[in-house]
This record gives C-alpha cells, structure tokens and sequence, in this order.
C-alpha cells in the first residue's frame, strides 16, 4: 500500500483492529487541510509536512457520545491562550474567520475489552481537526472531532441549556456502519455514547446568530460502545480531552 489511496482505503478497512489500523496509517505523513473552511464546498489539499495521519480510529470514529447527567460549565476567557497553543491554523492571517478546520493535538485514550490498547496523551500527535457550533432553539450545540470528518476519530457534541452542561462522545464511520451501543443492535454511521466525568470550559456563551468564535476545553471518560469484528461483537470505550476553536456553523 502506498500513496494517498492506500491511505484512505486503510482508513476505510474496519477488518483492522483499531491498533493495526493505526500502525498502517502512520506510513502516511500527510494531513488534510482545507483551502477555504468556510466554505461547505471546500476542497482538501495534501500538506506534505512530516505530520502522522495517525487515523486513530476509523473504528474510533463513529459519531457520538453523550454524558448522562448534567455537568457544570465554567467561564472563562483566559482559556483562549491554552487553545491557541495547541492549534496550528493553515491560514493563520485569516483564523479569526474562517478555518472551521485545523490541526490539533490529539489527546485521546482507547480501551478494547476493559484493557488500556493505546494512548496519545503523552504524544505530541496532531491531526486534522474542525469545530462549529449552532444554536437549536434555546441550546447551544458545539460539535468538533478529528478526522476528514468530524469525529471520524473521535469527537464530542456539547449541549448547553441555561448554563447547564451535557457532553456527548461523538464516533462517525465513514462508508459502512461501524458502531453500536449495545452488542445486539444493528450498527450505525453515528453514534451517541455516554461519559462520565465530563468537564467543560468555554470563552464564553455566544449570542443567537452571532459571529463569535468560541475559545473552549472538554475533557471525559467515555462509556461501552461495540464494534462488529468478523462474527463478535467487540467492546471498547475512549477516554479524551480537547481543546477547540469554535464558529458558527456557517
């Protein structure tokens, strides 16, 4: 396997294990960036800098975790200075508009039957990242994740209602339904999975149908979800924290 295609079609191999998976995506040292993240028509372009696609989880990708209780939320607008430090923007002249995608260091830990199989907490990978958010009536949703798209290796949903916090794991898969949250159910392209422990910090809280950009952190402990392998259905859970840039979902 070599070059971008082999690179995408073992992002697509859920036969792997999320572990042999990443071995065989870190041949690449290419990342996606986009020419204009505004934009929902934009289009990728390969930045042959030495960064590892470490496509952590085509597996870990399936779209959604969500917390089981409400979680408080913190203010603070010192918390732009730590984001900042962990993102690499590929238009810096223009990151207070555009750029819904960037690089962002890669904080996550995945376990498959309740045993630890990787972590990059320690690392300094990055990978391609986006974030938006919206407002749906009276509740603030935040969405980011890693991956070509969004939370293809792992992401989170925020819900904000009344200063009220609920922090969702957020998996997507990418051309075949890849997880489920109970070893019997038939599998899905996105999934919502439960954490624990969820702590979240934002600049602040953006008005309806403003510009703002969103400055923020989210840390949680993921719940079980499965992944189909041949005939078993295998378990696994993921731990992560984020930094993140948010704007409004154009």
């Amino acid at each position: 396997m070599a070059g971008p295609g082999g690179a995408r079609r073992a992002i697509h191999d859920l036969s792997l294990s999320p572990y042999r998976w990443i071995q065989t995506c870190k041949k690449y040292t290419y990342s996606y960036y986009f020419a204009d993240s505004g934009s929902k028509d934009a289009e990728p372009y390969l930045s042959m800098k030495p960064i590892l696609l470490l496509a952590l989880s085509a597996g870990l990708l399936s779209c959604g975790h969500t917390t089981t209780a409400d979680q408080p939320l913190r203010l603070d607008q010192s918390i732009r200075t730590k984001v900042l430090e962990h993102l690499v923007f590929p238009h810096p002249s223009r990151q207070e508009t555009t750029a819904h995608f960037y690089e962002n260091r890669y904080f996550t830990e995945w376990f498959t039957n309740d045993s630890l199989e990787y972590s990059t907490y320690d690392s300094t990978v990055s990978q391609t990242f986006r974030s938006y958010y919206e407002w749906k009536e009276d509740t603030l949703v935040i969405t980011g994740g890693y991956g070509w798209l969004t939370g293809l290796l792992g992401g989170f949903e925020i819900r904000v209602h009344n200063y009220e916090v609920q922090v969702f794991n957020k998996l997507c898969s990418a051309n075949t339904p890849a997880y489920k949250l109970e070893a019997a159910e038939p599998e899905k392209f996105i999934l919502n999975i439960p954490t624990t422990d969820a702590q979240v910090v934002l600049s602040e809280l953006p008005k309806n149908y403003s510009k703002t950009v969103l400055y923020g952190y989210v840390t949680f402990k993921g719940t079980n979800f499965y992944r189909q392998k041949d005939s078993l259905s295998e378990k696994h859970r993921m731990n992560m924290k984020a930094y993140f840039r948010s704007t409004p979902l154009p």
